[in-house]
């Protein structure tokens, strides 16, 4: 039970900072550079989506739910990019999306043991 509390506070986090404008002001400040800005949100993105996938495989549900929660979670990553075009100051990209599916990739890679486990927590 409480990793999936610790899951759905994660995933609530995530949905507020992907689908509010505060993000993206703060990332101007702190990198003022558009290079450094754009690697730095791009970097965020892949990390985010990993940290995702690395904590939905540590729910190790049954093998059936987990591939359909890996099926939401890419439903997930293009959702929020759709919906981030109606944020003021954000925008959702395909290159953001591609970008998301890689985090997710590397989250299950970082975390194969759990998402193939038979055992169940």
């Amino acid at each position: 039970m409480m990793r999936w509390a610790v899951w759905s506070a994660y995933l609530l986090l995530l949905s507020a900072a992907l689908l509010t404008p505060h993000p993206a002001h703060l990332a101007h400040d702190l990198f003022p550079a558009d290079d450094a800005r754009f690697a730095a949100a791009k970097s965020l993105h892949l990390g985010t989506f990993a940290f995702l996938a690395v904590l939905t495989g540590w729910l190790r549900p049954p093998p059936p739910r987990r591939w359909l929660l890996l099926l939401v979670l890419s439903l997930y990553a293009c959702g929020t990019e759709f919906l981030q075009q109606f944020v003021p100051s954000r925008s959702g990209t395909w290159q953001d999306v591609t970008i998301n599916h890689t985090g997710l990739y590397l989250g299950v890679l970082l975390s194969w043991r759990w998402w193939l486990s038979e055992r169940r927590a």
